[in-house]
């Protein structure tokens, strides 16, 4: 799950970012400047969030009433292209409008040792390469085909096809040994059908939480590893929300590829009581359906009706 760290520097009052937001908002400087604060707490491991202004407006204000009543979702626009006038910041959409921003500086200012993880539902920027700035420790620049050295995830529109010149020799190596490794552990981006998925299944999970990644990509795993649709799985998973058993024991989806001591991954015990229920209802159901037989004490045949069908004297008893 995306990690919860993030540095920030002592100077950043006095960054670039934080001057012109003074300078420009006299007397709501501090609020522009906390709304900064926020993109940066609010973006994943590369630096990368989605630009939703009634959202950063709660997150940034949320627990001070006075403040989010006066600043408004135009303040928020504002302050956002203020950012981005200082290229500390670039906006971008994709396809069916949806914004996001990315942080250029994030590599400079979030490079410690902790792990990160790739960007699960988040596009990279258009025109990556030339608009990010790398750890002034590896003094390489990014240039189309130049991953920073200080990276701990696989980038996709980076790689070591580089000049000689650009990555030094005795960390060349490295860099391919630690890319070969991260291009096992990563997933294909994560479709929104899992988040919808798990959002429907509990309605008061936070949208967008580590807990809901977590476990909209569970859901994934059983698709695209276990090869059992979504759209069979969810039936089922809402019928152990009400089972009298499973409703104690399934209460997130975050276990479910866990194994019991038969070997069986919890989905699947769900799955094969769900299977056991409906086959029971089922078999009931035929029966009862089925007409019991009897034989006429008068022709002596056999009959489904409550009546003789052939003599019509005899009645079922």
């Amino acid at each position: 799950m995306p990690s919860d760290r993030r540095m920030f520097n002592r100077k950043i009052f006095q960054s670039s970012v934080c001057v012109v937001l003074a300078d420009k908002n006299v007397g709501k400087e501090l609020h522009a400047q906390r709304l900064w604060e926020i993109l940066i707490l609010n973006a994943d491991d590369e630096g990368r969030g989605k630009l939703i202004p009634v959202a950063l407006r709660a997150d940034a204000y949320g627990t001070c009433p006075t403040a989010y009543n006066e600043i408004t979702n135009d303040d928020i626009e504002k302050w956002v292209k203020e950012i981005v006038s200082t290229g500390a910041m670039v906006i971008y959409s994709n396809e069916v409008g949806e914004r996001f921003f990315a942080l250029t500086g994030w590599d400079v200012h979030q490079s410690g040792d902790w792990h990160r993880w790739p960007s699960l539902i988040i596009p990279p920027p258009p025109e990556y390469d030339h608009l990010f700035k790398s750890h002034p420790k590896t003094n390489i620049k990014y240039k189309k085909g130049i991953c920073s050295t200080d990276a701990r995830t696989l980038n996709p529109l980076c790689s070591t096809d580089a000049p000689p010149d650009a990555i030094p020799k005795r960390k060349e190596e490295k860099i391919k040994k630690e890319i070969a490794t991260n291009q096992k552990h990563l997933s294909p981006p994560l479709s929104e059908k899992f988040l919808i998925a798990v959002q429907n299944l509990f309605h008061d999970m936070e949208s967008n939480s580590d807990k809901h990644l977590k476990q909209a990509q569970v859901l994934e795993e059983i698709e695209r590893i276990d090869g059992f649709p979504l759209e069979q799985l969810l039936p089922i998973l809402d019928w152990a929300k009400h089972d009298k058993f499973w409703k104690f024991n399934f209460k997130s989806c975050g276990r479910l590829r866990r194994k019991n001591d038969e070997d069986f991954m919890k989905w699947q015990s769900i799955k094969a009581a769900y299977d056991r229920e409906h086959s029971m209802e089922s078999d009931d159901s035929s029966s009862e359906s089925e007409p019991e037989e009897w034989t006429c004490p008068y022709c002596g045949l056999i009959n489904t009706k409550s009546t003789c069908q052939y003599c019509v004297k005899g009645e079922r008893i």
